[in-house]
């Protein structure tokens, strides 16, 4: 941490607990065995000390700052209870937003301070909470345990999914008994997700980077710009998945946060299948109180650019993120103006259209990453000038083998394919009902794969999640 012209560095006593580490793992089990072992009034507590071993081992610094902030939250949140109006319910909010304002903003001050792990979470899972009670949604609770439990659990806080409160309490406030085959889909879904990133997105993050630092332009930039999209995908979902694995094993059902988003045909659709918490969390915490579509067509669009450009600011202090919500929300009212016309269209004309429209509708969301990767507008152009070199694709001269081109090929169609598949069908519990030598052959070939080409197999190192800074 720097402050002005002092530079102090926390202690580190305990491994860190990074999700991809095998300390994690372990950690993981460690935890599920206590909080299965201990039911009734001692689980809380068991998921509480969890909570603190996990945040301390990032550093001292993360522990303090974010039980600080969770004791502010709770005291604000016992106001609320107790005094339940609009001027408790705005403190409360403003309170939490100038939190995350001051930390994400403070280059404006010219301060150096780490941002609190998981900050951002922490703060939309306050207000969802502040509003939920304020609404009638959920009676909150007095109990410090719980709340505390609930804004820093673990398994989540790194980067989401954004959970409610009243089916945290639900699960946490009763006895629960342990349910096999939802523990066991619970770790199978963290083993895929570490998988996913190991494998796959480490992967395809490695092409990525050889074919945009070959200096051979043309198509061999726009591979790169076409896998990022893939990247920050599947490290998402692995994130994701890793998170609502841990949840499951502790006993608690988190809902997916990606539904195979590029198999969108609209912008609409897309946002609707991914980063599914946070784009509910806009929708029921500011798109519908601000008015949602209840006020007229032109309202709703002022309401729905309000939603992506805060989006935008929420992601990064650059002007990039502002400009990759505002292209998202412009794109957003464009589809509704000229799809309008079309939406009782015959269901034959629509089902032709549908492939088109992924295409689409996939390559405006690549090109609007490109702001959400590099942090200016010049950068972002200078991609765009690479681009338009229209060299020839060369597997061979950024550095592929033949194997590697194969993989990457196999990488690829398994990620669609897989989506397509997960798209129609709850692939954990499908794959729950196969017959017991399959399915352990399938754990098996997962395990065997990950060694060869996520632990032996490359010469890139395993990268952090992407969104373990937003």
């Amino acid at each position: 941490m720097i402050i002005g012209d002092y530079y102090y560095e926390f202690p580190q006593t305990l491994p860190r607990l990074e999700m991809l580490s095998p300390y994690f793992v372990v950690f993981v089990l460690l935890c599920f065995f206590l909080s299965r072992s201990f039911q009734g009034r001692l689980r809380p507590f068991v998921l509480f000390a969890a909570n603190l071993v996990f945040l301390y081992s990032f550093s001292l610094y993360h522990l303090c700052l974010l039980c600080e902030l969770a004791l502010i939250g709770y005291l604000f949140s016992l106001l609320l209870i107790y005094k339940k109006n609009r001027i408790t319910l705005s403190v409360s909010v403003l309170a939490c937003l100038a939190v995350l304002f001051f930390f994400k903003y403070q280059g404006f001050w010219k301060l150096s301070l780490t941002i609190p792990l998981g900050l951002s979470y922490v703060t939309f899972k306050l207000i969802s909470y502040y509003a939920d009670v304020y609404t009638g949604k959920t009676k909150g609770t007095r109990n410090p345990i719980y709340f505390f439990d609930y804004v820093l659990f673990f398994s989540l806080i790194t980067a989401g999914p954004i959970n409610r409160f009243e089916p945290f309490y639900q699960t946490i406030s009763n006895r629960q008994e342990l349910e096999y085959r939802d523990a066991k889909n619970g770790g199978f879904q963290l083993m895929l997700g570490i998988f996913e990133k190991k494998v796959f997105c480490d992967y395809l993050s490695d092409v990525m980077s050889r074919a945009l630092n070959s200096g051979l332009g043309g198509l061999n930039t726009l591979l790169a710009v076409v896998l990022y999209s893939f990247v920050i995908y599947l490290d998402f979902d692995a994130c994701s998945n890793i998170a609502i694995g841990t949840a499951r094993l502790m006993g608690f059902s988190i809902p997916k946060n990606f539904n195979s988003p590029y198999l969108s045909a609209t912008i609409k659709e897309f946002w609707n299948r991914w980063h599914i918490s946070l784009s509910t969390w806009f929708r029921d915490y500011v798109y519908i109180p601000l008015g949602g579509n209840r006020k007229g067509k032109v309202l709703q669009y002022l309401f729905i650019m309000i939603v992506f450009i805060l989006s935008g600011i929420w992601h990064g202090s650059t002007t990039n993120f502002v400009i990759w919500g505002l292209l998202h929300g412009l794109l957003r009212i464009f589809e509704d103006i000229i799809l309008l016309p079309f939406k009782n269209s015959n269901k034959t004309v629509r089902l032709i259209a549908r492939p088109f429209g992924i295409l689409i509708n996939f390559a405006f969301v690549t090109f609007f990453w490109l702001f959400f990767r590099y942090q200016t507008l010049d950068q972002v152009t200078a991609i765009l000038q690479d681009i338009a070199k229209l060299s020839p694709l060369s597997l061979t001269e950024i550095g592929l083998t033949l194997n590697e081109q194969v993989w990457l090929g196999v990488i690829l169609v398994c990620v669609l394919i897989s989506d397509i598949l997960r798209k129609h069908f709850d692939m954990l519990e499908t794959y729950a009902k196969t017959i017991f030598p399959l399915r352990w052959l399938g754990y098996a070939l997962l395990i065997v794969v990950f060694l060869i080409f996520g632990v032996y197999g490359g010469s890139f190192a395993a990268s952090d999640f992407i969104y373990k800074y937003f």
